[in-house]
């Protein structure tokens, strides 16, 4: 997480499904099953949860030194901010990446392009309003 007034890390979090160590002795014997090892695997549940997750603990670790998060710039993933809206601030204002909203509106000119007929909105004009 950035901070937008700095520019710089404020908080950052890591989600890992696997550890390649307990994949690997999985397969051999019990003993070196229960050898200690520094286990990396912490999160069970799918890919796509894993950025939820992510964003709201760090908005609660902010939280909890009051820090005040008043918006976020995003993809266009509204799973997160429902999620971080219903657990961390209900008045959280969302801000669109600008290569995402810059592709997002590039793609409806093409749609439009091709539905409509516009023959005005060519390669060179898409180009030119991107």
């Amino acid at each position: 997480m950035i901070g937008c007034k700095t520019g710089k890390m404020i908080n950052y979090a890591v989600r890992n499904k696997s550890c390649r160590l307990c994949e690997e002795t999985s397969s051999i014997d019990l003993h070196v099953l229960t050898k200690q090892h520094d286990c990396r695997k912490n999160w069970g549940g799918t890919s796509k949860g894993m950025e939820c997750d992510m964003a709201v603990s760090m908005m609660k670790e902010l939280q909890g030194k009051n820090i005040n998060v008043e918006s976020i710039v995003m993809d266009d993933d509204t799973t997160t901010l429902a999620r971080a809206r219903k657990e961390v601030k209900a008045g959280l204002k969302k801000k669109s990446h600008a290569n995402h909203a810059k592709k997002h509106f590039t793609n409806r000119l093409y749609a439009l392009q091709i539905t409509k007929k516009y023959k005005q909105l060519g390669y060179k004009t898409i180009s030119h309003l991107k």
